[in-house]
């Protein structure tokens, strides 16, 4: 594992670990205690583990995956999403887990933008983000 996780030049508080080459059925990885054990160990060195996983009801993956998440944050697209495919996903996914929702390739014109700020967030009142230590990788 401390091969396959790799600090980013850019953000030297961010790793990436990739998925690498799939398996034949990745549901019977995502249903090991292989995969029980690697969670648990991400959990130990990272303040926060961002799973990508595939979207929210097309395979069994998804599923098994967010068993192990604390939460669940949605990434839809505008032009992409139809609304019938959002209320199935927001209805899918468990309630606490619902951190909340994620736009995609907003346009300028959204409702949320502010005069004068290209950046745009919201605090959702958890505490401080970054890694565990200082000297940790996050």
């Amino acid at each position: 594992m401390e091969e396959a996780i790799v600090r980013t030049r850019e953000f030297p508080n961010l790793c990436v670990m990739s998925a690498g080459v799939a398996p034949a059925n990745p549901v019977e990885l995502l249903d090991s205690s292989r995969w029980q054990a690697l969670c648990a160990s991400l959990r130990e060195q990272f303040r926060f583990v961002i799973i990508d996983s595939p979207p929210v009801g097309a395979v069994a993956d998804y599923e098994l995956i967010q068993t192990v998440c604390d939460g669940v944050i949605l990434v839809l697209r505008p032009d992409h999403t139809n609304r019938l495919s959002c209320q199935k996903a927001l209805e899918f996914v468990p309630k606490p887990k619902l951190l909340g929702v994620v736009l995609n390739c907003v346009p300028d014109w959204a409702p949320a933008r502010h005069a004068g700020s290209d950046y745009h967030y919201y605090y959702s009142g958890n505490k401080e983000y970054g890694p565990k230590d200082a000297g940790s990788r996050s």
